[in-house]
């Protein structure tokens, strides 16, 4: 078919004619740019790609040691009721904490955790049985299990603002694909008509299944139900590799990697906060609120611990506000639910930016945990817990 000649790029002025030649030029040469750059970068981004989510077998090796058909991994210390040594070295059980990683105090020894500093002023067993990466889903299942071996008069429930990422996942790495634990959780759905929480369990009950996580097709059966699966937040490495730099997601890891905070398990990516998101906000609040009430018909009394991050921390002390921290706080209110806050508690203790760094090591440093522990007994102390005597 003949083009219509007015259509020609022949019939164009030649000055317009230099302006688009420049154009494409320049256009090939940004996307050459751009595949040589994320190419030989890929490491310093994160990108969706299917068969980045498969294990290969010398990590089922690893993971295999750490894996739970209940709650999906745990930590596996080998003491009397599988909790972090520390405990069990006075007469009297009090706290029996549950979390993720903060509760856990990942990063210090074994002695060097706000449990065991908490033990020497109440003069009681502080449990901890705090696990890295936990989702507050996990910990109310690990309550339900773990509790009535113990069975203390107080029981805690760490979480940080980020957790509510991680209670609308099935697979970990489908929110964190550079997690040290590639492994499936459950999680649970909330019923708005009976206004209860209905437990989907883990996928994979037992060890010997855990080969599944090699077959993509596997796991794509596994995005169902996953909310970071459903709604994908990584861009693909693929052309037009131009496109990327009009991603969120890339500009989040490019600053991350130059303020020295790559990816991993305590800066996963993507940095989307679910606190926006009303069906997540609902079922967090839900599974605080079943924890609360299942706590309370054991006859123990609940206490959330809102853990503190570094930053959140820093705005603190810099009089900024912390706005999801407000929303957990307010819900503590309407719900008459007692409410720790530790950003609170250890900005109180910090005269500048300076002395917060000290309390840190990326989780909480020997500082910070004690800073942390004189500050929840104080705050036992004031409600007048009858249990401390």
């Amino acid at each position: 078919m003949k083009i219509p000649r007015f259509l020609s790029i022949h019939a164009l002025p030649r000055p317009l004619k230099g302006i688009l030649f420049v154009l494409a030029v320049g256009l090939l040469l940004v996307e050459l740019v751009c595949c040589v750059f994320f190419n030989a970068l890929s490491e310093r981004f994160t990108f969706y790609d299917l068969d980045s989510y498969v294990i290969n077998s010398e990590q089922i090796k690893g993971v295999a040691k750490r894996f739970d058909p209940l709650l999906g991994w745990s930590q596996g210390y080998d003491t009397p009721f599988g909790e972090r040594p520390g405990s069990e070295r006075y007469p009297r059980h009090l706290i029996a904490s549950f979390g993720d990683s903060f509760t856990h105090c990942d990063q210090v020894q074994d002695n060097q955790t706000w449990q065991v500093e908490l033990e020497k002023l109440v003069g009681a067993n502080v449990f901890n049985f705090g696990v890295g990466a936990f989702g507050p889903d996990q910990a109310l299942l690990r309550f339900r299990r773990d509790y009535p071996l113990v069975r203390t008069p107080i029981v805690t429930l760490g979480l940080i603002t980020e957790n509510i990422n991680r209670v609308i996942g099935r697979y970990r790495p489908f929110y964190s694909p550079k997690t040290r634990i590639p492994l499936p959780k459950p999680r649970f759905n909330y019923n708005k008509n009976s206004q209860e929480l209905v437990l989907v369990p883990s996928p994979i009950t037992h060890v010997s299944q855990l080969s599944k996580l090699m077959n993509p097709s596997y796991l794509l059966k596994l995005g169902n139900g996953d909310w970071w699966f459903e709604n994908k937040r990584h861009p693909t490495l693929t052309f037009p590799f131009s496109r990327l730099l009009f991603s969120r997601t890339i500009w989040s890891d490019a600053i991350a990697s130059v303020q020295g905070s790559p990816p991993s398990d305590l800066n996963p990516r993507p940095r989307d906060s679910q606190w926006q998101n009303e069906e997540s906000r609902t079922l967090m609040f839900a599974i605080l609120q079943t924890f609360h009430r299942e706590v309370l018909e054991r006859g123990a009394l609940p206490i959330v611990l809102l853990m503190p991050k570094h930053y959140e921390v820093n705005r603190c002390v810099s009089q900024q506000d912390n706005p999801e921290v407000n929303q957990i706080l307010a819900f503590c209110r309407r719900s008459k639910m007692l409410c720790f806050d530790g950003i609170a508690a250890l900005c109180s203790r910090a005269e500048n930016l300076d002395q917060v760094k000290e309390f840190y090591r990326g989780h909480l440093s020997p500082l910070g945990n004690a800073e942390f522990a004189h500050s929840f007994y104080q705050f036992l102390l004031k409600k007048k817990i009858s249990t401390l005597e």
